[in-house]
């Protein structure tokens, strides 16, 4: 197939950036050719490029392209490929219910598709946009889990700590970080605000605790380690196999619980840790968030949104 992708921004290293290179890269690997539209290229579009992936600010560039479909983030780019190819069929993927740019089209483009990336955002695109049910997909965020592996074992008690996140609010370190000095862990800070990493899997396998949200959830279980979901939105708490499906229905955004942790409170949480929570997390990546699994299914669904067409 020819793949159009679309990503709002590949300069920074968030969310919808790396979803983007993680499944662009695997369908490459099947076969496919992918091209990534974007209106503002950056570290993640160069290493996309590094893996023969073509990517462009420009799609008159690509107006002779024969495209099989159209792999949508982002609505201002879904209408802007919608007034080059008129034909095309179209998959709308949304990552999450705030950002503005995760709402769908606001107008008809044609969408054959709709996908969210959890219940809650399909439940968003069914109950405040109206989209029909039976339109939307759930397609859950994915990791490159040769990438992302277990170099390093954890340690039975968590003496290194992380906070792997963009959002982490100062009143969030604050609460990590008095509830870490007080069990004698270390705890160090790693993001866009901090220090940020394109190469998180070497971050990530010198902790044994990862504290972060979204996709840093799946990154840090697929490296084996121990998860904590805390950030800006609030915590969900510990991962583990009885509250896994709970918590990705909101995926891993700390809006499942909202938890408002105080010291003691994050003190005892952390002191829940056990060695065996590395190994059950990288188990249940490797079956439900495994990019490689996920690239498959989305195959299926392109060739579905073909059958459909432009509705």
């Amino acid at each position: 197939m020819n793949i159009l992708m679309t990503n709002h921004h590949l300069n920074l290293f968030r969310g919808s950036e790396t979803a983007t290179y993680t499944m662009a890269v695997a369908l490459k690997n099947m076969g496919h050719e992918v091209y990534v539209f974007t209106g503002e290229p950056g570290h993640v579009a160069d290493v996309l490029k590094t893996k023969g992936i073509k990517v462009s600010m420009n799609l008159e560039k690509w107006k002779d392209i024969k495209f099989d479909v159209v792999h949508c983030h982002h609505w201002p780019l879904a209408e802007m490929v919608r007034k080059q190819w008129k034909t095309l069929p179209m998959v709308y993927l949304s990552h999450g219910i705030l950002p503005d740019l995760e709402k769908p089209p606001s107008f008809k483009v044609g969408v054959a598709i709709y996908a969210g990336v959890s219940e809650e955002v399909r439940d968003m695109l069914v109950d405040e946009y109206s989209i029909d049910e039976d339109d939307v997909r759930i397609m859950r965020n994915a990791v490159n889990c040769e990438r992302f592996k277990q170099d390093v074992l954890i340690a039975d008690r968590p003496q290194r700590i992380i906070a792997l996140s963009n959002h982490f609010l100062p009143h969030c370190a604050a609460v990590v970080r008095e509830a870490c000095k007080r069990l004698g862990y270390k705890f160090w800070l790693v993001g866009l605000e901090t220090t940020p990493v394109w190469d998180t899997e070497s971050v990530i396998n010198r902790s044994d605790l990862v504290i972060t949200l979204g996709r840093g959830c799946l990154e840090a279980m697929a490296c084996g380690r121990a998860v904590l979901v805390y950030d800006m939105h609030g915590g969900d708490g510990m991962l583990r196999p009885r509250n896994w499906e709970h918590i990705r229905r909101h995926n891993f955004s700390g809006r499942r619980f909202k938890i408002n942790y105080d010291i003691d409170l994050m003190a005892k949480e952390i002191v829940g840790y056990s060695k065996e929570m590395g190994y059950q997390n990288r188990e249940y990546v490797l079956e439900h968030h495994n990019a490689n699994i996920e690239a498959l299914k989305w195959v299926d669904l392109y060739k579905r949104a073909i059958e459909i067409g432009v509705p």
